[in-house]
């Protein structure tokens, strides 16, 4: 058996915000293409890191209905993996891609921003097993 409280969940969206949003910072703040392909490295490394500590949350705050937790966040993650990309092509065609692009740190910083506020039930044991 595991425990996953809020604080492990909590703390490991919030590392991976924050090192997404800083990389996000660097690429900005640089010429340097080294530098810059690091920073957008080093965002998909912070948002990969979301995944996990998301679908925790979501599965905690859902006790006795974790598989419909878990279903409904991987629809919503293929439906934001499909609709992101268009939706940021679809912006920069209407400004440039240097600032449609700020809506990726918007995003994040809303995102760090909800999961520091929002309450979460006190998770119980689970199964290592599932």
């Amino acid at each position: 058996m595991r425990m996953e409280g809020k604080r492990g969940v909590v703390t490991g969206a919030a590392s991976g915000m924050g090192l997404a949003i800083a990389a996000f910072l660097l690429y900005r703040a640089t010429d340097s293409t080294v530098v810059s392909l690091l920073g957008v490295l080093l965002v998909g490394t912070g948002v990969g890191m979301l995944y996990p500590s998301s679908l925790a949350r979501a599965m905690a705050a859902a006790p006795g209905r974790e598989a419909l937790a878990s279903t409904r966040s991987a629809l919503a993650s293929v439906i934001a993996i499909g609709a992101g990309p268009l939706a940021l092509g679809a912006l920069a065609d209407a400004t440039t891609i240097q600032t449609a692009s700020w809506i990726i740190l918007a995003l994040l910083l809303i995102a760090l921003a909800t999961t520091l506020d929002h309450p979460q039930r006190r998770a119980r044991p689970v199964s290592e097993g599932g």
